[in-house]
């Protein structure tokens, strides 16, 4: 009785290696999803199409890539909330200017002093 072979495509032996190099799940594990039946198999495939694991060093700078990519949307948010608070500030000194122009107007109009003067009393 003649044993049958089961072949892996390019395609799916590319898809299996990138996913263990990856995702780092185990020998174990890969070759139950994929239904292989040894590890040799993904060591050849590995091999075969120049894959490696990744170097320690290679891991520190992939996080470090991560680390500023989150970097990047942390200064955008927080350039967001900077334009919202320039834009309150102005408002509030509109807010300003309008009061001392009413309080100017008021006691032009009536002839009374609003404003505290500051200083001895006289």
């Amino acid at each position: 009785m003649k044993r049958k072979v089961k072949r892996i495509t390019e395609d799916q032996a590319t898809k299996m290696v990138t996913e263990y190099l990856e995702t780092g799940l185990s020998l174990k594990e890969i070759r139950r999803k994929y239904d292989v039946k040894s590890d040799g198999t993904i060591y050849y495939w590995i091999r075969k199409l120049g894959l490696s694991m990744p170097t320690e060093e290679e891991l520190k700078i992939q996080a470090m890539m991560k680390e500023e990519q989150t970097k990047g949307s942390k200064e955008e948010e927080l350039e967001k909330k900077l334009e919202k608070f320039q834009k309150e500030l102005e408002y509030q000194k509109l807010k300003a200017d309008a009061y001392k122009k009413m309080i100017e107007i008021a006691e032009r109009e009536f002839s009374i002093t609003i404003r505290k003067k500051f200083g001895p009393k006289q």
